[in-house]
């Protein structure tokens, strides 16, 4: 994924943010900016990819990172993009997790991970939604399913401090088929009963089309 697609997915949040959640929250976030610290770059976090450089975060990491501006900086792991299996809807639901984090300190909320998670899932939705997902980077329902799936131990994690992030859950758990079969795969099974319905009922006789090597030709002026 590019950089400027990447910081079109940022924008898009700061504008799903502005209009706000489905609870009544919502947040007015500046433009963020996107910083890639030096390979083996101290990030003060173990096996996060990426974090949002909070006013905290700063104050104990800034001997290292002197470029980072607090609560405007997305730093990413370099490693984490270069991965040879790293899908874009994953970068893309790292950075609006992020960018959730963003909303929680512009919102005035407690800047947690299941209030970060509650934006994530609201904005993954509203992005496939809106077509966002299909047109611009070619991810459809099957590929936000996965995801979902891949973040369901996140989620289940913060359930018990938030009952808003347990609704959402269950709520694409629910339409996502999370716990049962790939959309994908079920689509297919679908399709097929529908074409071994129609040809069990067919009747009708061989095309005489299989017959037109035999029939005069036509001759077109």
């Amino acid at each position: 994924m590019s950089d400027e697609e990447m910081k079109r997915i940022l924008l898009y949040c700061q504008i799903l943010g502005f209009e706000g959640l489905r609870n009544g929250t919502y947040a007015i976030i500046p433009e963020l900016k996107i910083n890639f610290p030096q390979p083996n770059s101290f990030m003060g976090v173990r096996g996060n990819p990426a974090i949002f450089v909070t006013e905290v975060t700063y104050k104990k990491l800034k001997q290292f990172h002197e470029d980072w501006v607090p609560n405007i900086t997305i730093a990413i792991s370099h490693a984490y993009l270069i991965e040879p299996k790293r899908s874009n809807i994953d970068t893309i639901g790292m950075l609006v997790h992020e960018a959730g984090h963003a909303f929680n300190v512009y919102g005035k909320l407690k800047n947690n991970e299941a209030n970060a998670y509650v934006f994530e899932i609201e904005t993954m939705l509203k992005l496939l939604k809106m077509n966002i997902l299909p047109r611009q980077f070619g991810l459809y329902k099957e590929d936000l399913q996965s995801y979902f799936k891949s973040r369901m131990e996140q989620y289940n994690l913060a359930i018990p401090s938030n009952s808003y992030l347990k609704t959402l859950v269950e709520e694409i758990t629910n339409d996502f088929n999370l716990d049962g079969k790939d959309i994908k795969s079920e689509s297919r099974v679908k399709f097929q009963i529908k074409l071994g319905f129609f040809k069990k009922n067919d009747t009708t006789e061989p095309t005489p089309e299989r017959n037109l090597p035999n029939q005069p030709m036509v001759k077109v002026l």
